[in-house]
């Protein structure tokens, strides 16, 4: 099963085909309705993922938690993670929520999953506005939420910007064409 999902994410050749072969295969009625539930997690339609991602609101939607955290792996994949990046706000909003309705750990396991994938400046900059925007959040889940964004400030803040690697990329030719002159 998840061989197939993670193909389908990174919409190798006939992906589709393999989906459906492994739906057909399963035999175990539990893992037959996880395989339907994380589905449209791994879509290529947009629009399908949004719409996983919206039913992941209501709460019936989230009882099975393992499930839940893998589907949003998918959606936040980093091949995906520019076209996820737009569910990192509604995912924190929905936080307090999953505090009173998911288990002890649920909390930070749901911010992993969408962190993870990301580490881009855009996805950094949403962290910080929903942090900032809310100085009496809640303290536990505001360090979870600060706990699982970590990795990403950290990328932010180290990443090159595109103008100085252009820059050093023509250093280098015009190095390399002197170096080049020099030995003719």
């Amino acid at each position: 099963m998840d061989l197939a999902l993670a193909i389908a994410v990174r919409q190798i050749e006939s992906w589709e085909s393999i989906l459906e072969r492994q739906l057909a295969r399963i035999e175990n009625s539990e893992n037959m309705a996880k395989f339907k539930f994380l589905i449209p997690s791994v879509s290529a339609l947009p629009g399908t993922r949004e719409l996983f991602f919206e039913s992941l609101s209501e709460t019936q939607n989230r009882t099975k938690e393992p499930w839940v955290l893998e589907g949003l792996g998918y959606l936040h994949h980093p091949l995906r993670a520019s076209e996820a990046v737009s569910m990192i706000r509604p995912s924190l909003e929905l936080l307090e929520e999953i505090k009173q309705t998911g288990t002890i750990f649920f909390p930070k396991n749901w911010l992993d999953a969408i962190l993870s994938g990301h580490n881009s400046k855009e996805a950094a900059q949403i962290v910080r506005t929903f942090l900032d925007s809310r100085p009496d959040y809640p303290g536990r889940l505001r360090e979870k939420i600060l706990q699982s964004a970590d990795l990403l400030f950290r990328s932010v803040k180290v990443r090159v910007p595109d103008q100085v690697r252009r820059d050093e990329n023509t250093l280098r030719t015009v190095r390399t064409s002197m170096t080049q002159v020099r030995a003719s």
